[in-house]
């Protein structure tokens, strides 16, 4: 759930950005907040394990982390040292949103924050949040690594000075092993492989004469492929979307190897890339049709659509005078205690809340019962949004109600496959 960035590096050492092994240089940061001076030098951490969280006020991951960061802190105080970094934005622009989670009793941040340090950039390439970097005690990059790594058990090996094992996130040059515009003559070209270390989970489905033909999955669990090649949904834009994981039933009898996921420990010997180009014209059903007949030569699996009765949360209206956009720019900020939504269609909150949010991740369907087709907005709420009683009282003076119901919605089930017996 974080979010792709367009940073541009224009020096580090030797003119190219900081990588694992180099020697983190002395640098001022500047535009500190939460802390007792406006500056800081990383000299100034020397002996600690010094943690540089690179995030954004939209990233719901990087501010939902901010919990598990306090803790962390809290936890190896004097060992380590926290430090989140917004080389984009000001604190006119991030006190608010602390200000606005601390009175909603989400989290009190006491963690220090630099403000729109651009300088950063010329150090670190950054192309999407949450991005971590681990300079220790000796102020050397022991690690550049995605936001899920940062967790106790990394921070004691790295303290202990035990080898890095944990997932890097350095700049892996091209993304496909295939080439993107085949030759003439190839009709379809696929491949699987093993996962990719040095990537995060990557998704692109493409089906336009400027983009070429293309469906690319990296670093997918076995149920995420499926989910991909089935899915029946795409974004505002056109682009395939998973299905929420809450319309999708594991009825398998091994679901911890389908997931590829043990608790914080992501199994890396079950996830696979997947590659696919075609050499002609084609669209998106296509490609996942040969998607999914390649999945089936590789994993013993089947997977169908299924009517379901589940426990849901439900959208409805209660007056439509209210909920309709009035004037302003296009917004859609959803995180646990922010929801500001203007100029957008119920659909575009809804695929908010199932692909940045912990909705997505839970067990209950999010269905859209409103029959409005316009455009929403005005909605500013400061609430727990993670509290369905809270946030249905919020979104009341807004002609927007949402409560659990049962409901009956399709399922994606995806299960062993039973063998033909006949000869």
């Amino acid at each position: 759930m974080g979010i792709l960035l367009h940073a541009t590096v224009m020096a580090g050492s030797a003119g190219r950005p900081l990588k694992v092994g180099d020697k983190m240089p002395e640098y001022t940061f500047i535009n500190l907040i939460q802390y007792p001076s406006p500056t800081v030098r990383t000299s100034d951490f020397r002996g600690k394990l010094l943690l540089l969280d690179f995030w954004a006020t939209g990233c719901t991951a990087c501010v939902e982390s901010w919990p598990k960061l306090e803790r962390l802190q809290q936890e190896f105080a004097g060992k380590i040292q926290i430090l989140l970094i917004n080389p984009w934005q000001n604190k006119t622009v991030v006190q608010p949103l602390i200000e606005r989670r601390r009175a909603v009793g989400v989290v009190d941040l006491t963690l220090p924050s630099v403000c729109q340090d651009s300088n950063l950039l010329q150090l670190f390439r950054v192309e999407s949040v949450p991005h971590v970097v681990w300079i220790d005690a000796g102020g050397v990059i022991r690690s550049i690594s995605f936001g899920t790594e940062l967790n106790a058990a990394n921070i004691r090996s790295m303290l202990a000075g035990a080898p890095v094992t944990m997932r890097q996130k350095e700049y892996h040059g091209e993304l496909s092993a295939l080439p993107t515009t085949p030759d003439d003559h190839v009709l379809w070209q696929s491949t699987f492989s093993a996962y990719r270390s040095t990537m995060g989970m990557t998704v692109d489905a493409f089906a336009r004469p400027e983009t070429g033909y293309l469906l690319r999955a990296i670093n997918l669990s076995i149920s995420d492929l499926y989910n991909y090649a089935y899915s029946r949904q795409t974004d505002r834009y056109g682009y395939l979307r998973f299905t929420p994981r809450s319309k999708v039933q594991l009825a398998t009898r091994d679901s911890v190897r389908c997931r590829a996921n043990s608790g914080t420990v992501v199994d890396t010997e079950n996830r696979f890339c997947y590659e696919l180009v075609s050499g002609r014209p084609t669209d998106l059903p296509a490609l996942q049709a040969r998607m999914r007949y390649d999945l089936q030569g590789q994993f013993p699996y089947q997977v169908q659509w299924q009517k379901q009765i589940k426990r849901c949360l439900v959208f409805s209206v209660t007056d439509t005078a209210r909920m309709g956009y009035k004037e302003g720019r296009r917004a859609l900020l959803i995180n646990d205690a922010d929801f500001q939504v203007n100029n957008v269609t119920v659909s575009d909150l809804i695929q908010c809340l199932e692909d940045l949010t912990l909705y997505g991740a839970g067990p209950y369907p999010l269905v859209d019962e409103t029959n409005f087709h316009g455009r929403i907005g005005g909605i500013q709420l400061v609430t727990n949004v993670y509290d369905v009683e809270s946030l249905r009282r919020a979104l009341l003076p807004h002609g927007l109600s949402i409560q659990w119901a049962d409901r009956t919605v399709e399922v994606l089930v995806i299960s062993d496959r039973v063998e033909s017996t006949d000869r």
